[in-house]
C-alpha cells in the first residue's frame, strides 16, 4: 500500500515485516555468562559462609580470655597501642569496655548476623565488619583462613541478593577466586627448593598428609611397595590442579548452560583439594569448609534442576552502589602489593589488603610442640602449656592446637608487653586451681617429620623461650589497663 506525502499513520498490511534483531554474538554471550551467577548458588553460598563463620565464633569464644579481653588477656589494651598507636584501638571494638563477657557477646553477635546475612545485606556488611575488628584486635593470632573468609564475607555483602543480570562484582569476584588458587599454586610448583616437584627429596604431600586419617596408612604402603612412586607422581599433580584450576574455572563460565559437566569439573577439582586439605592439616576443615561454601557461588542453576532442588534466593532491592565497591578494594589491594609496603595492623590497617596466597610452598620436614615445666608453690610441678605431667619425649596429642600455634613466643616488644604475654600463663592456671604458680620455664622442642628407614636418625632439640616469675592476682581477672600493666612490669599493687 502507498502513503501518500504528508500523512503519518501507519498502515497494518500483514506482508509488511519489521526489522528483525539480531542474536547476540557467541562472544558476548560468553562474557555475559562469565558475568552472571545463579541467584540460588548464591545463597548456597552465604549459608555456606554463615556456617563456618558461625564456628569460628564459637571457637573464638573459648579463646576470648586469651587473646580478645581487653585488660587481662596475652595481648592487653597497652600492647596493643604500642603496635598501632594510641587512637586506632578505640575505634576496636573489642576494645571498649574490660571482662571476657564484652568480646565473647561481639563473637555471639558476629554468627547471628551471618545468619541473618543470608536474607539481608545490612547484617553481611555488619558482619563483616566485626570480623574485620577482631582481626585487627589481635593480628598476631589469625592465619589463612581469617584472610579468606575476610575477602569472601566482602564479596558476600557486594554480590547481588536478585537477578540483576550481568555484573562487575561478579566477574571481580571469579578473578578473585582463581587469583587465591593461582597465587598458591605458582608458589608452589616454582619454589626454589622443588619439594613439590617429582625429584624432590622429601615430597611435600608425604610430610603434609602424614597424620590424615587413612592416608597415613596409604603412605605407608605406598612407601613399602612402590618405593613411594605414587606420592612422588602426586606431589607435583596436586601442585599443577591449584594453579589451573582458577582459569579452568574462569574458560568453563563461558561455556554454553548445556555443558554442566564443563562447568562443573574445577568446581569438583577445587572441592578434591580441600578435601585433602581437611583431612591432612590442621585448621583444615575450617578452611574447606569456607572454600568449598565459595565455590558453590559459581555452580550452575542446572545443578539445582539436577538435583531435583528449586534455586531460589530471597528477594532485595536493586543497589548499583555495591557494585563497585569490590573494584576499589581489588584496585586497592594490586596497588599495595606494587607499593611493596609492609603490612601492618595499624594505625592504618593495611594487613587488610593483603591479598597473597602462598603457604605451604616448602616442606617443613620438623614438627615442633612446647612444653612449660611450672613449680607450684607447694613445690610440685606441672606442664603449663599442656595442663599434663612434665615429658620432654614427642607426644601423640600435642598440648594447644588451633589458633595457638601462632601465639607470638618470640615476638619483640616493650617489657611490659612481653611479662603480660607470658604472665597469662601464670593467671589461667591460678584462675582454675587452688595452688598457685610460682615460676615457670617455656621450651620448644623440634624433632624430625620424615618417617621411614631413609629418615634420619636425630634427637629433639630443646629451646628454652621464657622463663617467667609468676604475680599472683587470683580473682582480679577484670583489673584495669594500669593495673594490668603494673602487672606486666612486676610492680607490688597496693
Amino acid at each position: 500500500m502507498r502513503r501518500r506525502r504528508g500523512d503519518t499513520t501507519r498502515t497494518s498490511d500483514p506482508d509488511e515485516k519489521g526489522p528483525v534483531a539480531s542474536p547476540p554474538s557467541p562472544i558476548w554471550q560468553a562474557f555475559h555468562r562469565l558475568c552472571s551467577l545463579d541467584v540460588g548458588s548464591l545463597h548456597a553460598f552465604r549459608i555456606g559462609l554463615a556456617v563456618a563463620l558461625s564456628w569460628d565464633a564459637m571457637q573464638k569464644i573459648i579463646l576470648a580470655p586469651a587473646f580478645y579481653e581487653r585488660d587481662a588477656s596475652s595481648y592487653p589494651l597497652f600492647a596493643l597501642e604500642e603496635d598501632v598507636g594510641r587512637w586506632a584501638p578505640w575505634l576496636n571494638a573489642f576494645t571498649w569496655f574490660p571482662g571476657a563477657l564484652w568480646p565473647r557477646a561481639l563473637l555471639m553477635l558476629t554468627a547471628f548476623l551471618a545468619i541473618a546475612g543470608t536474607r539481608l545485606r545490612c547484617c553481611t556488611v555488619a558482619c563483616w565488619v566485626l570480623v574485620a575488628m577482631v582481626t585487627l584486635r589481635n593480628v598476631e593470632v589469625t592465619f589463612i583462613f581469617d584472610r579468606y573468609i575476610h575477602f569472601m564475607l566482602l564479596f558476600s555483602s557486594m554480590l547481588p541478593y536478585q537477578d540483576e543480570g550481568p555484573n562487575i562484582t561478579v566477574l571481580l569476584f571469579r578473578l578473585q577466586l582463581a587469583w587465591i588458587y593461582f597465587d598458591a599454586g605458582y608458589g608452589k610448583v616454582c619454589d626454589s627448593r622443588g619439594d613439590w616437584s617429582f625429584n624432590a627429596e622429601v615430597p611435600a604431600l608425604s610430610v603434609y598428609m602424614m597424620g590424615a586419617p587413612g592416608l597415613g596408612k596409604m603412605l605407608d604402603l605406598d612407601r613399602l611397595w612402590m618405593g613411594g612412586f605414587l606420592v612422588r607422581s602426586l606431589t607435583p599433580f596436586v601442585a599443577w590442579v591449584e594453579v589451573l584450576v582458577g582459569p579452568m574455572a574462569l574458560l568453563s563460565s563461558m561455556a554454553p548452560d548445556g555443558m554442566l559437566c564443563v562447568h562443573f569439573v574445577p568446581i569438583a577439582a577445587a572441592w578434591s583439594l580441600h578435601l585433602g586439605i581437611a583431612l591432612g592439616m590442621e585448621g583444615g576443615p575450617v578452611i574447606a569448609l569456607v572454600a568449598c561454601a565459595s565455590w558453590m557461588a559459581v555452580l550452575p542453576a542446572r545443578v539445582w534442576s539436577k538435583l531435583t532442588l528449586q534455586s531460589v534466593a530471597p528477594t532485595a532491592r536493586r543497589t548499583p552502589f555495591f557494585r563497585w565497591p569490590a573494584l576499589a578494594l581489588l584496585t586497592s589491594c594490586a596497588m599495595f602489593e606494587v607499593s611493596g609496603a609492609q603490612t601492618r595492623p595499624g594505625p592504618w590497617p593495611t594487613v587488610l589488603l593483603l591479598n597473597r596466597w602462598r603457604v605451604f610452598t616448602g616442606t617443613d620436614t620438623h614438627v615442633n610442640w612446647e612444653v612449660a615445666p611450672a613449680r607450684l608453690v607447694d613445690g610440685s610441678v606441672v606442664d603449663l602449656w599442656s595442663w599434663q605431667n612434665v615429658t620432654f619425649s614427642r607426644p601423640k596429642r600435642y598440648g594447644r592446637r588451633g589458633r595457638w600455634l601462632s601465639f607470638p613466643f618470640t615476638k619483640t616488644g616493650s617489657e611490659a608487653a612481653v611479662n603480660a604475654r607470658f604472665q597469662y600463663f601464670c593467671d589461667e592456671w591460678d584462675a582454675s586451681h587452688s595452688t598457685s604458680v610460682e615460676k615457670y620455664q617455656l621450651f620448644e622442642i623440634w624433632a624430625s617429620a620424615v618417617q621411614g628407614s631413609k629418615a634420619p636418625k636425630t634427637e629433639p632439640k630443646k629451646t628454652l623461650l621464657r622463663v617467667q616469675a609468676c604475680k599472683s592476682r587470683r580473682g582480679r581477672m577484670g583489673g584495669g589497663i594500669e593495673r594490668s600493666r603494673d602487672r606486666a612490669q612486676g610492680r607490688k599493687e597496693g
